[in-house]
C-alpha cells in the first residue's frame, strides 16, 4: 500500500511540475511566428516603454529570432536579406502606430496597418501583434 501512495504522489508532483512549466513557458517572450515570408511578434511580458527593437534583442538573445540592422534599417530577419527589391516592412495591430492607408497586411484574421514609427521609437504594447512581411517591389 506504501508504494502505491507513493507512486501516486510521485505521480502527482511531476504534473504539478508540467503544469508550472506550461504556465512559466506562456509567460515567457516566445510569442514568434515566423516562415520564409512573415515573422509575427506578439508581445508577452515586455518591460515599460520596451521598443519593438529592444524586444526583438531579446527574443535574439533567447534564440527565438535572429536580426541584423544597418543604418537603423532591418536589413535581415532569420537569415533571409533585403535586396534592391526585397524589404522587410512592418505592420501592427496596434492602430495608434499604424496606418491602413500605407499598406496593409492579414495576420491570424486580423488586418493590420503600416507602422508609422521604426522598430527603434515604436514601443510595443503587452498582446499587440508586429509582423514583419518580406515584399518585392
Amino acid at each position: 500500500m506504501k508504494s502505491f501512495k507513493k507512486s501516486w504522489l510521485a505521480l502527482l508532483i511531476c504534473t504539478i511540475a508540467m503544469l508550472f512549466g506550461v504556465a512559466f513557458t506562456a509567460c515567457s517572450k516566445n510569442a514568434v511566428d515566423a516562415n520564409d515570408e512573415r515573422v509575427a511578434i506578439t508581445v508577452v511580458g515586455a518591460t515599460e516603454n520596451e521598443s519593438l527593437l529592444e524586444y526583438m534583442q531579446t527574443l535574439q538573445s533567447e534564440g527565438k529570432l535572429s536580426f541584423t540592422i544597418d543604418n537603423g534599417m532591418v536589413t535581415s530577419i532569420n537569415g533571409i536579406y533585403q535586396t534592391t527589391n526585397t524589404y522587410w516592412m512592418l505592420y501592427t495591430s496596434d492602430s495608434d502606430n499604424a496606418n491602413a492607408a500605407w499598406g496593409t497586411c492579414e495576420y491570424e484574421n486580423q488586418t493590420l496597418g503600416s507602422a508609422t514609427l521604426g522598430a527603434e521609437s515604436l514601443k510595443v504594447k503587452e498582446g499587440f501583434i508586429y509582423v514583419w512581411v518580406f515584399t518585392k517591389f
